[in-house]
Parts: C-alpha cells; sequence; structure tokens
C-alpha cells in the first residue's frame, strides 16, 4: 500500500454543501472527504464504516450507528467520524428502496421469499417517528432474513471496496495538488528572479557613475 500521507497543514474541512438534493449527490460527498483534514487511512476507514452502515437495514438511525461505532471503537481501530457519516447518504430517500430491494433480492437467492417489488416498496412509507418503528418492524418481521443477510453480504462487499478506492482517491489527490503547489512556487521564484536585475539596474548605474568620477 502507499505509503500514508498526511493532510497539508494549512487544509480545513469544509462542511458539504446538502441543500437540496445535495445528499444525493455522490459528486458532493466526494469533494467533502477530500477536503477533510486527515490521513487517507482515516478518511477512507470512516467512509468504509458509513458505506457498510448505510447500505444495511437502519434507516433512520443510520448515523447514529456511525457515532455509537467510533466511539467504542476508537481505541482498536480510530476513523474519521464525520467522513462515516457524511457516507451514510448513500441511503436516501432516492436510493434507498432501490438499496434494500438488491439486498432483499441477494438474500432471497440463499434463504428463499416470496415479496414482490410493490409489496416490498410498501413496507418503506412511514410519516413519523411511531410509523418508523413500524417500518422497523416490517423490515426484521415480514420481510425477514432475506433483508438481513442480503444487506450483510452487500454491506461488506461495499465497504470492502470503498475504502482502497477512497485511499487512493485521497493519496492521488493531495500529491497532484502537492504539485500544483510546488509548480506555482517554482514559478513565483523564477518570476522575482527575471525582475530582480531590473530592479537592482538604477544602483549599478548609480555605482558605475561613481566609479567613473
Amino acid at each position: 500500500m502507499a505509503a500514508e500521507q498526511s493532510p497539508p497543514k494549512s487544509g480545513r474541512s469544509k462542511s458539504p454543501d446538502l441543500g437540496r438534493f445535495g445528499w444525493a449527490n455522490p459528486r458532493t460527498i466526494v469533494r467533502y472527504l477530500l477536503s477533510l483534514d486527515d490521513t487517507p487511512h482515516r478518511v477512507a476507514l470512516g467512509f468504509a464504516v458509513g458505506i457498510f452502515v448505510g447500505l444495511t437495514p437502519t434507516v433512520g438511525v443510520q448515523m447514529i450507528l456511525v457515532g455509537m461505532i467510533w466511539y467504542l471503537c476508537r481505541r482498536p481501530f480510530d476513523f474519521n467520524c464525520r467522513a462515516g457519516i457524511v457516507s451514510c447518504y448513500i441511503s436516501n430517500p432516492i436510493t434507498t428502496i432501490p438499496i434494500y430491494w438488491f439486498s432483499y433480492c441477494v438474500g432471497w437467492y440463499f434463504t428463499g421469499g416470496d415479496l414482490t417489488r410493490d409489496e416490498f416498496a410498501k413496507a418503506f412509507q412511514y410519516s413519523g417517528f411511531s410509523e418508523w418503528w413500524a417500518t422497523v418492524w416490517k423490515l426484521f418481521i415480514e420481510i425477514g432474513w432475506p433483508l438481513v443477510i442480503g444487506s450483510l453480504i452487500v454491506a461488506t462487499i461495499g465497504a470492502v471496496i470503498a475504502y482502497p478506492a477512497i485511499y487512493y482517491l485521497l493519496i492521488g489527490f493531495r500529491a497532484a495538488a502537492q504539485k500544483r503547489r510546488e509548480a506555482h512556487r517554482k514559478k513565483v521564484r523564477e518570476r522575482r528572479r527575471t525582475e530582480s536585475p531590473s530592479a537592482d539596474e538604477p544602483k549599478s548605474l548609480v555605482r558605475a557613475g561613481e566609479d567613473a568620477a
């Protein structure tokens, strides 16, 4: 694995623009991850944890779960909690049903099941906190093991892919940024070097006049 790189000292993490549909824009999430002032390992690990949780049937409490995982596991394997929380947005009102339906189909392959896609989608219709608990009950009782097993399989594969993807993306992004900074500094030095003779020219003329006198 490539050598670990520390973030630029002057870099500061920016808040993600999660305005209208911002949570559903992968580019917004990636830009936020690239702006985090942390090591590639911690950011990538946080991203992987967030992807894992976001692909499990824990809709409504995913960010809380990431925070709990970070608190309980910060000593064995510390990760960037903000990266994990933002990555949970992979599961949002637009993607929840397609993701969970795919996970259900994967689980159905191993355990069997008889729900249609329309029946599956109805299980996610809720408008309040009390109905959310009813939704969770449906997920684990009516839909049951196919979704749970399928989600664990999909979430594990997703997390395994997520870590190296973001890790090497951060390595490349920061290396390119460092090259741009060095190129800019080189241009500034060259510009100053070319401008310095003209600045010293009056002094040299004065010296030449004094020598002539």
